[in-house]
């Protein structure tokens, strides 16, 4: 176990760094885009959290996790290999995540609106 800690010495320090600025971002996100109604900015603000926040294995092989949209980006355009470790994961959290998303927005408004048909 000695051998591990020094290499991950920065790393849990790191992740805290990034999703506390993550959060921030998300936190300005809301309240700039606070006028374009609570569905479409929550769903703005989950596409963001998702996109900047999906880990993937940094290296291959190797147990370090890093945001995935700056692995496909570093792999896609810098190394050219490919956007797939990091973007096939993260195209398929973003799509579900948001299906999940506005199908709950859709039950939560056909049910506020039988309720309040039923009064």
């Amino acid at each position: 176990m000695s051998d591990v800690t020094p290499l991950f010495a920065g790393y849990t320090t790191g992740w805290a760094v990034y999703a506390a600025g993550l959060a921030l971002l998300i936190g300005a996100q809301l309240w700039l885009l606070r006028r374009l109604g609570w569905r479409l900015t929550v769903g703005l603000a989950l596409f963001s959290a998702v996109a900047f926040g999906l880990p993937v294995n940094a290296y291959v092989g190797e147990p370090a996790l890093a945001p995935a949209l700056w692995v496909a980006l570093y792999e896609g355009l810098l190394l050219g290999s490919g956007y797939a470790r990091g973007g096939a994961p993260l195209a398929t959290t973003l799509v579900v995540s948001q299906l999940g998303y506005w199908l709950l927005v859709a039950v939560l408004w056909l049910l506020a609106r039988l309720l309040r048909r039923g009064r």
